[in-house]
């Protein structure tokens, strides 16, 4: 899609609704172990790869992110990396109209809920709950944007047919202008 696609369901807002600032500040910051800052390089990386809908890059640069996040005490930016890759995997799910994208995506969410909570982590958990619900959320507006299209694309005034009543008064009237 265009530039004129961004709005506030678009690929870009979901890239701006997450902690850019934090890990901006971290990469800059030299007391900051190293680990860290090569997570938060790679957490930007990955948000701009978003941004720019280069999903595949962007998906890499997550889990690299959260690789070398794991390997720190930063919880919570394990915790923003991993709302960060289900929304990436939410991206390719409703960008490609993916159906088995929003499984995926649901499930991943899921099963990090029950490692968080298993952990007694929290914030883990409410952080995966919110995946967890933006993943619904999508999920939803695909299916209620392919419904109106489907009642877009069946509408009289677009030279189609309906079903039913109307529908078939329009018929009748075709056959007798005929």
């Amino acid at each position: 899609p265009g530039k004129e696609a961004r709005g506030p369901d678009s690929l870009w807002s979901r890239a701006d609704a997450l902690p850019s600032a934090r890990y901006a500040q971290l990469i800059e910051d030299d007391s900051v172990p190293s680990a860290r800052r090569e997570g938060a390089l790679l957490f930007s990386a990955a948000e701009t790869h978003l941004a720019n809908e280069e999903l595949d890059e962007a998906l890499q640069s997550a889990e690299e992110a959260l690789a070398a996040f794991q390997g720190t005490e930063d919880v919570n930016a394990v915790h923003d990396t991993w709302r960060l890759i289900v929304g990436i995997k939410v991206a390719v799910a409703a960008f490609f109209d993916r159906k088995e994208s929003f499984s995926a995506a649901l499930e991943m969410a899921e099963g990090q809920f029950q490692v968080f909570k298993g952990e007694g982590d929290q914030r883990g958990q409410a952080t995966m709950a919110l995946c967890l619900a933006e993943c619904l959320c999508s999920q939803r507006k695909l299916v209620c944007d392919a419904q109106m299209a489907q009642q877009l694309h069946s509408h009289p005034a677009n030279g189609r047919a309906e079903t039913g009543q109307h529908g078939q008064q329009g018929q009748q009237q075709q056959q007798q202008q005929q």
